[in-house]
């Protein structure tokens, strides 16, 4: 698998994601797992448009469980998702 080929994957064929302090794990119905590593609001703002979209049907787990930040307490002050206006 090349790094640097842009890919596509569907929302409907994630079935998990794990979010960890460093980046996200995405896996995918019969694909390799895919690791992003981002920062802390770049991966706010992808996890709250995520869970808002109608084809999501996958499960975001919090796999970071030895540092202070609960990353779910901190998402939930701004539940709304980036709309364009």
């Amino acid at each position: 698998m090349n790094p640097f080929k842009k890919s596509s994957v569907a929302i409907a064929q994630i079935k998990k994601i794990e979010v960890n302090k460093s980046g996200i794990i995405i896996k995918i119905k019969n694909q390799p797992d895919r690791i992003f590593y981002m920062r802390k609001w770049p991966k706010k703002y992808f996890l709250d448009a995520l869970a808002v979209h109608p084809d999501f049907l996958g499960e975001v787990e919090l796999i970071d469980n030895f540092i202070k930040l609960d990353y779910f307490e901190a998402y939930k002050a701004n539940k709304k998702a980036p709309t364009k206006s």
